[in-house]
């Protein structure tokens, strides 16, 4: 009886404390443990875009669905937006510079007996990538070049911006696929060593020559504006008429280094003289060798550049730095605020001018010419430098800071992004950032549509913006051979 006594008070005084515990928790209950905040991985966490191989299907995508509704939309003499019938303006030289990225690695054969490329493009309906093969759509794309040349060689349009995107279509076309990413990937003194092939015919030679003779008389004491003869110039022209000029260069035509000289002079002279502070980081390999990044941070200044450049007359009251008068000389101000595409812009034309001075002086030695790229190699860094600084302080890829031509901004980015040999700009993933965009802003038929501002720039607001959002997603230009440096090894 005792012992069945005890185990009935074991069992109550069990379940009592099941009780106890459970009324004690329903009091008390304890919470689980927080799981940690999630939090977006900064640029520098995240993977390459080369190792994103939905993102880069998706760009390649968006890539052959834009070309497609250019070829789509080409006339029949081979120009686009209409040009065989209306006043020219240039949109067939940029629309083939565009698309010259997305040609067959060496000159496709050009069928001469037909206007029109046997099996033109299916529409791009929905969406959907055109059922075509990457070699045909190559070599529709190149048919489709030839008969733009075609078209620019009977009527040439003597302007900066068409003369210099025939240069950059030429050299472009003829370039070897593998080129920039190889360029990208070299070491400086190999970058420096790089001889650029290209496979021209004798005409084509002579013609690229007439091209650069042409250019080279629009220019204004280092500046280019529309058309020779105008007295005056701007960084936009100007900027395009380095880059044709650099890629005549690459197509082995001669550029005296004088020319490249008295444009670097205003580019370092018309930037802001000064700016609010400005940090941006700056990764660089890191010392473990385990693959992770050391990141710099790096001071800068806010320093832009205006739109033009107006020789003689009185320097306007509201320039944030103007410039003042001399006696006996002609004042030179610029017009126009700084905006995202107009730094950029100024960035770029920089390391192009330094690039090409060097390429230059390697090429033909004269003891009579002293560079100022090699008196003022560190004021050429320090001016890259704030201006990237400028770009930190107003990112934004969803529209141009302060201007009006996203896409033109997009494709000017691209540039400063490609020259400086940078997967980051400005702490930022460039091209993630900027292809994400452009993904997507595309239209289901291929195209991208334009704002407002884009009709300013060449006209067709589809054709500018596609041209330009192409030349962004092809990474379209050629990699410096001269690596800049943003300060971080400079007192």
């Amino acid at each position: 009886m005792a012992s069945a006594l005890r185990i009935h008070s074991l069992r109550f005084g069990a379940i009592l404390f099941v009780i106890f515990n459970c009324v004690a928790y329903s009091q008390n209950p304890q919470k689980p443990a927080k799981e940690p905040p999630k939090r977006d991985p900064s640029p520098f966490e995240r993977r390459p875009v080369e190792d994103d191989a939905p993102l880069i299907a998706d760009i390649n995508n968006a890539i052959t669905r834009g070309e497609n509704w250019l070829l789509e939309i080409q006339g029949p003499e081979g120009s686009w937006q209409n040009e065989e019938r209306s006043a020219r303006i240039g949109y067939t030289e940029l629309a083939l510079y565009a698309i010259s990225n997305g040609a067959e690695a060496l000159p496709g054969t050009v069928d001469k007996d037909s206007k029109k490329p046997k099996n033109p493009p299916k529409p791009a309906g929905g969406g959907k990538a055109a059922p075509q093969s990457p070699e045909e759509h190559a070599r529709l794309v190149s048919l489709a070049i030839n008969r733009g040349f075609d078209f620019v060689k009977k009527n040439p349009w003597n302007e900066t911006y068409a003369l210099s995107l025939l240069l950059l279509a030429m050299d472009t076309y003829h370039a070897p696929r593998w080129e920039r990413s190889s360029l990208a990937k070299m070491t400086a003194d190999a970058r420096q060593r790089y001889r650029f092939p290209r496979l021209l015919s004798e005409a084509d030679k002579n013609w690229t020559e007439s091209v650069v003779k042409e250019l080279l008389e629009h220019r204004f004491k280092g500046l280019w504006s529309y058309t020779k003869n105008s007295g005056t110039g701007d960084i936009s022209n100007t900027q395009f008429a380095l880059l044709g000029l650099r890629a005549a260069a690459n197509c082995g035509s001669i550029v005296d280094p004088r020319v490249w000289d008295e444009s670097l002079d205003y580019f370092i002279k018309y930037q802001d003289r000064t700016g609010p502070k400005s940090t941006f980081p700056l990764p660089r390999p890191g010392s473990r060798g385990d693959g992770t990044l050391d990141i710099v941070s790096i001071e800068a200044m806010q320093r832009s550049w205006g739109y033009s450049f107006h020789p003689g007359g009185p320097v306007p009251d509201n320039l944030p730095n103007p410039t003042p008068k001399k006696k006996d000389k002609p004042v030179v101000s610029w017009s126009f605020g700084a905006t995202g595409t107009h730094t950029s812009i100024g960035i770029a034309s920089l390391q192009i001018i330094r690039d090409e001075l060097a390429r230059s002086m390697s090429r033909k030695k004269d003891a009579s010419f002293v560079s100022k790229a090699n008196v003022d190699n560190q004021k050429i860094d320090f001016a890259i430098r704030d201006g990237v600084g400028w770009l930190a302080a107003h990112w934004n890829l969803e529209e141009d800071p302060g201007g009006g031509f996203p896409f033109y901004y997009l494709y000017s980015i691209e540039r400063v992004g490609a020259l400086l040999g940078e997967r980051f700009v400005a702490g930022h993933d460039w091209y993630r950032e900027g292809a994400e965009i452009l993904l997507r802003r595309q239209l289901k038929n291929g195209a991208w549509p334009s704002d407002i501002g884009e009709v300013n720039a060449f006209g067709s607001p589809d054709v500018t913006a596609t041209a330009f959002a192409l030349l962004f997603l092809h990474r379209a230009t050629t990699p410096s051979i001269v690596t800049p440096d943003f300060g971080e090894n400079k007192k």
